[in-house]
């Protein structure tokens, strides 16, 4: 029971801070995913950080999960302009933790 004195913690984090994907859709880099550790259960949601829109990440999978998950975007293939961004998010309670994603464009 939580007495209203009491403040509840929430916490959640990532492994990695940055996906980076080549204008075909395929990840270059470390890692293709990212793995979320959390007090709870996490939400994910997709933030157009620099005005490019976040349509481009076809999916990002699960959109939830528990601690020690992890969470794989999806990108578009065959992009073929500027290099775009977006922030992936995940949420429990009050944190919150940000992946940007990087699409680089064909030059």
């Amino acid at each position: 029971r939580c007495r209203s004195n009491e403040r509840i913690i929430y916490s959640v984090s990532t492994d990695i801070n940055h996906l980076e994907y080549d204008g075909n859709g395929d990840w270059i880099g470390i890692q293709e995913y990212v793995t979320v550790t959390s007090s709870g259960t996490w939400t994910r949601s997709l933030i157009d950080t620099a005005g490019d829109g976040t349509s481009w990440v076809l999916a990002a999978l699960p959109s939830s999960g528990s601690s020690g998950q992890i969470c794989t975007p999806t990108i578009q293939s065959g992009y073929a302009g500027t290099d775009r961004q977006c922030t992936l998010r995940f949420t429990v309670g009050t944190a919150t933790a940000d992946v940007t994603i990087t699409q680089y464009g064909f030059v």
